[in-house]
């Protein structure tokens, strides 16, 4: 019981953290971006197909909430990912 409560703990304190750290995020570009830039093949590049969270910012008016809940989701997303992950490891 109390493994589960630590669980729900750090939970929390990463929601709280990613809903409300992120909106602090740079909005320079990543690393990658920053080279491909330089470089001069930025333009070469094409979205992904799969773009869950583009710029990780919710398509929403607000853009604290927008953020905010991207960072929320990402970590409901880490997180089921790594409890399912964990489920299939100790059968």
């Amino acid at each position: 019981m109390k493994n589960n409560r630590t669980i729900l703990i750090l939970l929390l304190v990463a929601i709280i953290a990613g809903g409300l750290i992120s909106f602090f995020a740079s909005s320079s570009p990543d690393g990658l971006e920053k080279v491909a830039e330089e470089k001069g093949f930025i333009t070469t590049a094409s979205e992904s197909h799969f773009n869950f969270i583009p710029d990780y910012e919710l398509p929403l008016s607000n853009s604290f909430l927008a953020v905010s809940l991207a960072g929320i989701a990402g970590i409901f997303i880490t997180f089921g990912t790594i409890y399912c992950l964990y489920r299939l490891a100790i059968r």
